[in-house]
């Protein structure tokens, strides 16, 4: 009775010089080999005459259950800012507009905020003029009931600035 054993050598290397019973694995498609005769640059797969297949590539398996959470990584560099670079992020905060606030920097009457596109001239609620645009009968009836709401003095409205007449 004869006692045969294979050598496993892991992965197969083109060029490396194989004896018979050397067991390979064959990335390519996944398999393992077995060497039937000595060998050099024969592909397992390409010759059954020299490589006998001894296990295929299996299916795709179930997910496993979640791993442990890690250990908390190192602490990064600390980054680095020039003062050229302060100076331009503060240039470009400077140039944002404020928050909209009515009374503030929105202009009201009598509390209440005028927005819009044109140009109302105020005087008399009966002899309102209108300029660069028509208003709507809805609009015109709006800017009556806030010239009524506004006090004696006459009011006129040009692009954003207000000014007592």
């Amino acid at each position: 009775m004869y006692k045969m054993a294979v050598t496993v050598d892991g992965e197969y290397v083109n060029g490396k010089q194989y004896d018979i019973l050397t067991q390979v694995y064959y990335p390519e498609d996944g398999c393992s080999y077995v060497s039937r005769k000595a060998n050099k640059n024969v592909r397992p797969g390409t010759d059954p005459l020299t490589w006998q297949k001894v296990s295929e590539k299996g299916e795709k398996g179930n997910t496993g259950e979640k791993g442990d959470k890690g250990d908390k990584g190192d602490k990064g560099d600390t980054g680095e800012v020039t003062l050229s670079q302060l100076q331009s992020v503060q240039e470009q905060v400077n140039l944002k507009q404020n928050i909209l606030v009515s009374g503030s920097n929105i202009k009201t009457v009598n509390g209440i905020s005028l927005l819009g596109d044109g140009n109302i001239i105020a005087g008399d609620p009966n002899a309102i003029k209108y300029t660069e645009q028509e208003l709507s009968s809805s609009q015109q009836g709006i800017a009556r009931a806030n010239i009524n709401a506004a006090s004696n003095d006459a009011v006129a409205f040009l692009g954003d600035v207000i000014e007592t007449v």
